[in-house]
């Protein structure tokens, strides 16, 4: 029987079978399921930063039985976290570690958009691995010493503590932002569950917990570092002529080793496409591209057309990114579609939804007028950034569009 056809009973029962078979143990902790950290037999350092990969999308009856098998594929795991609910199903994403940034690198090259024994397509990345927190709103009576005793109670793992004490406001209320450095994501993860309620409870104050990667504290506890300094004052008078705009950093001749095909062909392009690009004309900058409201966001939807696979440069030659130099791929998609007398693409927004936590999935309809077929379904993932508004949101989804089609319009044969 196909595993896609099992029911849920029987995809436990092979789960239960293969645990028995291979010796392997799972450990539940807190909403998800680990396997090692270290297995058994583990001889190696433990891994640092960079050796882990995210796998988003997994249908909810896939298991360690499947998940765990597969990324051995590529090389020996450290550890494997699966993040699980309340009914036994899973939450359709995991974390797995390997022994070295490489390693991870490459799980990520061949795993990415594999397909599983349900027929779904995984979508993997490298992990992000946050392991620092920043603290706003402390009480100012708290010096280091005793702050760390605090945060040493709520869990294992701090190893490095810095504190900022602003006056803000009308009155001049003294305000303590603390910036906890952990070992790992995991350390940080356990205390930032349950450090607000330890506070309220021992100091009567409710504390405001985030995620940083900076190294440094926020300049105030209203202006996190990440937004930048201020803008300066106009010191002008200013005027109605509009300001002058420079042109995008087109690339002026084609890249020496071409992109390879991809693996699954696109409908063919039309005759005299081809990389002897011209070069873009100085002042050139395209008007900004229309979006069609296609059809409401939609959360839980079952819509996942896919391109099945990026094109991904050869050994030693240039990758897409250092092809566009910089250039807005949005930018560069129009007028590398308008160079080649194909028309300008038109976005279409088909549905945006949560993949996993901390990521947005965007479905797009690009369509190209000279294409044979000019409807091209297209996936984004988009990291969420809770500093940057549904603008900037919608830009970074629009431009990873471009990014997955862009290989295919330099390549198709």
């Amino acid at each position: 029987m196909g595993e896609q056809q099992r029911s849920a009973p029987e995809r436990l029962k092979a789960l239960e079978v293969w645990l028995q078979t291979t010796n392997t143990t799972l450990t539940q902790v807190n909403g998800q399921r680990k396997y090692g950290g270290p297995p058994p037999g583990w001889s190696g350092p433990t891994p640092g930063t960079g050796c882990e990969i995210f796998l988003c999308q997994l249908p909810r009856e896939v298991y360690e039985d499947t998940l765990i098998p597969l990324c051995q594929t590529v090389g020996p795991l450290y550890e494997f976290r699966l993040m699980m609910n309340f009914s036994g199903q899973n939450r359709g994403f995991a974390y797995a570690k390997y022994a070295t940034p490489s390693a991870a690198r490459e799980a990520v090259r061949t795993l990415h958009r594999s397909t599983l024994p349900c027929g779904t397509s995984l979508v993997v990345r490298l992990s992000t691995e946050k392991h620092q927190l920043v603290l706003e709103g402390l009480p100012d009576v708290l010096e280091r010493v005793d702050l760390m005793k605090v945060l040493g109670e709520l869990g294992e793992g701090l190893v490095g503590l810095k504190l900022k004490t602003a006056v803000v406001g009308p009155q001049r209320q003294r305000q303590t932002t603390a910036l906890a450095t952990y070992s790992s994501h995991h350390a940080a993860s356990m205390v930032k569950k349950v450090v607000v309620q330890a506070f309220k409870k021992q100091f009567g104050v409710t504390l405001s917990v985030s995620w940083t990667s900076s190294t440094a504290l926020p300049t105030s506890p209203d202006r996190p570092d990440k937004r930048g300094p201020p803008l300066p004052r106009r010191t002008s008078k200013p005027t109605n002529r509009p300001p002058r705009l420079s042109s995008p950093s087109l690339p002026m001749s084609p890249p020496q080793t071409p992109l390879p095909p991809p693996q699954t062909p696109l409908p063919r392009r039309p005759p005299g496409l081809s990389l002897n690009l011209p070069p873009s004309p100085p002042s050139f900058l395209p008007p900004p591209l229309p979006i069609v409201q296609g059809f409401s966001p939609a959360v839980g939807s079952g819509i996942t057309p896919d391109f099945g696979g990026a094109a991904r440069p050869q050994e030693g030659g240039p990758t897409l990114e250092t092809l566009l130099g910089g250039t807005n791929p949005v930018f560069f998609l129009r007028w590398l579609c308008e160079t080649k007398g194909l028309g300008a693409p038109t976005y279409e927004l088909l549905q945006q939804c949560p993949c996993a936590e901390g990521y947005q999935l965007f479905l797009w309809k690009i369509s190209i007028p000279g294409l044979p077929a000019p409807a091209l379904p297209v996936m984004a993932h988009v990291r969420l950034d809770p500093e940057a508004g549904i603008s900037s949101l919608m830009s970074r989804a629009q431009s990873a569009a471009a990014m997955e089609v862009l290989p295919y319009l330099l390549n198709a044969p």
